[in-house]
């Protein structure tokens, strides 16, 4: 990992090196000799690893029901382009092409929606698949329990409910 490094040790018939597996600039000195004993200059060059999965960052569950929801994302690296997908299976997962998206909304809809969210850099790491949901509800609450009275009443107390998807529903 020095790019001022020189080739050591005894001359053998090798003509391949490989490094894999980790991060950072790594460099590779080759000095040739002949049967002669004439030395070649010192050739040196040097590869950018980068083993490292991309994370997302930024997304987060919303159980709070809401008519529509917008998710955003990205990621403290540089280079990332990303996939994505909007459903109603928690384990779904985005296929096709990545591309520097990184907004999406589910508009209209009730139930639970899934964004799944997969990155990938610029050196070809796959993140794993980012799972967030978010609670729609865009039908409103049934009043029932109320009805007309026939005939006149001296008091009367009313009481009613409502049915809806959403568990806190308030009156006026």
């Amino acid at each position: 990992q020095h790019a001022d490094g020189v080739p050591v040790g005894a001359y053998a018939d090798v003509t391949t090196a490989a490094k894999d597996s980790a991060d950072g600039t790594w460099y590779v000195h080759v000095q040739a000799v002949d049967r002669a004993g004439n030395e070649s200059s010192v050739t040196t060059i040097s590869v950018l690893l980068d083993n490292t999965v991309p994370a997302i960052t930024g997304l987060v569950d919303d159980a709070v029901p809401t008519k529509s929801k917008t998710w955003s994302w990205g990621s403290s690296r540089e280079v990332i382009t990303y996939r994505h997908v909007i459903d109603q299976d928690p384990g779904g997962v985005p296929t096709g092409a990545y591309n520097d998206v990184t907004t999406a909304t589910q508009a209209d809809g009730d139930g639970t929606y899934y964004l799944h969210v997969q990155a990938k850099d610029d050196a070809g790491n796959e993140s794993g698949v980012v799972t967030v949901h978010a609670v729609l509800d865009n039908t409103a609450p049934l009043v029932t329990g109320l009805s007309d009275d026939p005939g006149p009443l001296q008091n009367k107390t009313w009481t009613w409910t409502a049915t809806d998807a959403d568990s806190v529903i308030t009156y006026r």
